[in-house]
């Protein structure tokens, strides 16, 4: 990173926060984030990456990120059968709480091309709570 940026480069990092201290040192280097907030940070969290822990770590990064000052997205990709919609709407709350100002919403994508889409009113109603409660919000399409 130091050397591309020294060749006048910018850098960007898509992350999922899982090494907050090594996160932290690079922080400097960086000019933008992918954030990727895949749970609420606390068990669920360990459910979706099987990892014992990663809410906390994910989390530490995130707070460390929101008061570094580097340009940053936060994102979720979501499937309703992984993350049920109060997960979801946990999760998001907690970012605005936390300060995050721009968010996506990624449909999941399987492979061989399936998507899932939020679909009916439900749906709907979700999207717009994300919309009033981030200022930049933008789901995107598989």
């Amino acid at each position: 990173m130091r050397d591309a940026r020294a060749l006048g480069y910018r850098i960007g990092l898509h992350s999922a926060g899982i090494y907050p201290r090594r996160f932290a040192e690079v922080l400097p280097l960086l000019d933008w984030v992918g954030f990727d907030a895949k749970a609420p940070f606390d068990e669920s969290y360990d459910r979706i990456t099987g990892v014992r822990g990663s809410g906390n770590a994910a989390l530490a990064s995130a707070t460390i990120l929101l008061a570094s000052g580097v340009d940053h997205e936060f994102r979720t990709t979501w499937h309703a059968g992984f993350l049920s919609r109060a997960e979801l709407g946990w999760l998001t709350r907690t970012l605005a709480d936390l300060g995050v100002r721009r968010y996506a919403l990624q449909e999941f994508r399987a492979s061989g091309g399936v998507a899932f889409r939020p679909q009916g009113e439900a749906a709907g109603a979700d999207l717009d709570v994300l919309r009033r409660r981030f200022p930049q919000f933008s789901l995107r399409e598989a």
